[in-house]
Formats: C-alpha cells, structure tokens, sequence
C-alpha cells in the first residue's frame, strides 16, 4: 500500500524484519565458521603436545570432528531461537 509516494507501515516493517533476519543468518554462518577453524586449530595445539608421528592427523581430525558437532549443535539451538521469535 502506497501513500502519496511514501511506504506504509507495513511495508517499511516486513523491510527492517527481512534485514534483521539477514544479519541474523550471517551470524549463525559466521559461527560455523569459527567451530571449524577453531576445533581444527586446537586438535593442531594439542598434537604439539605428542611425540609419536601420526599425532597431527589425529588430533586434527579429532578438533574437526569437535568442531562440526559443536557447529551444528550451536546451529540447532540458534535456529530454534529464531523459529521462536516469529
């Protein structure tokens, strides 16, 4: 509905709602980004740790493995919360 040129209410709110819910999905994308860099980074940490060959690889690994579960659990509960807030 158009006023005389102008936007009406409803219009100019389902605008701002989109952008909220836009930043709110690159939010969650930036989360996912950040489990998996940081679990890979700390299963390398913790490989320094050990001596034996084949510790790289398997701590890197096992941080990814850390990483995308904690990822898609934290990505879970976020969308819950956007779901909700409708």
């Amino acid at each position: 509905m158009y006023m005389i040129g102008f936007k009406s209410f409803e219009e100019s709110d389902l605008g701002s709602r989109k952008l909220i819910l836009a930043f709110q999905l690159i939010g969650i994308g930036w989360f996912v980004a950040v489990c998996l860099i940081g679990g890979a980074l700390i299963g390398k940490w913790i490989s320094g740790f050990f001596t034996f060959s084949k510790s790289e690889p398997v701590f890197l690994v096992v941080g990814l493995l850390f990483g995308i579960f904690t990822a898609g659990w934290g990505t879970f509960k976020l969308i819950n919360i956007l779901l909700k807030s409708d």
